[in-house]
């Protein structure tokens, strides 16, 4: 497929995915033009800070093993939390960063920050899409929207996805996407994936203290 195709075919893409739906409860705009955002009025923001264990659950069509910076990384373009030739780090912290609308989230071999004001902002510069990535507070959960176009050779994949992340009553970190990549390679029409997901990840309690309950 000629690389000069893929300008109109995107375009077209965007307009047969610019719809309404809902995720995590909040109401989402899939936009014809950059990422998905949610409609809810901007209001408080969840009490993220904490630390989480990496290693959690995803269930979709599907229940399996999941790498909380894998999904923050892979799904929501927080690229630098992904480690470069070793494993995913035990624990990820998430802190409430100077400003109050920004978090910062990081683990043993790297940190990203994420503001939530509802601006646009460009996708970090070590990853191979290009795109932006916005991030926003409503109903008490924090959201943030993807848009990414990836090339390579004569295939290109385009990413949309959204992905709320609230606090469970366990005091978990809980994470629901949904996500839509159209991908393109020789045949005058894109392949199309949906998924969504849900993500679930336990927090780390410090152990209690060994002298704890003695008089």
């Amino acid at each position: 497929m000629s690389r000069t195709a893929w300008p109109a075919l995107l375009a077209s893409a965007v307009l047969l995915s610019g719809c309404a739906s809902t995720v995590g409860g909040l109401p989402v705009q899939w936009r014809t033009d950059g990422p998905p955002v949610v409609t809810a009025p901007s209001g408080d923001c969840p009490t993220l800070d904490g630390a989480y264990d990496s290693t959690g659950q995803a269930q979709g069509d599907e229940t399996k093993a999941a790498a909380l910076q894998s999904v923050l990384g892979r799904e929501l373009g927080l690229t630098r939390l992904l480690a470069v030739n070793a494993e995913p780090a035990a624990t990820v912290t998430i802190a409430r960063a100077a400003g109050d609308d920004a978090w910062l989230l990081s683990d043993a071999h790297g940190e990203a920050l994420l503001a939530a004001d509802g601006a646009p902002a460009p996708l970090d510069p070590d990853w191979s899409a290009h795109g932006s990535r916005v991030a926003g507070c409503a109903n008490g959960r924090l959201w943030i929207g993807l848009s990414a176009v990836r090339t390579q050779y004569e295939t290109m994949t385009e990413t949309r996805a959204l992905g709320v992340v609230s606090v469970g009553p366990d005091g978990g970190l809980i994470i629901q996407t949904r996500t839509e990549r159209r991908h393109y390679a020789f045949l005058p029409w894109p392949s199309v994936q949906r998924s969504a997901i849900r993500y679930d990840f336990p927090a780390i309690t410090a152990p209690a203290s060994p002298t704890a309950g003695r008089p």
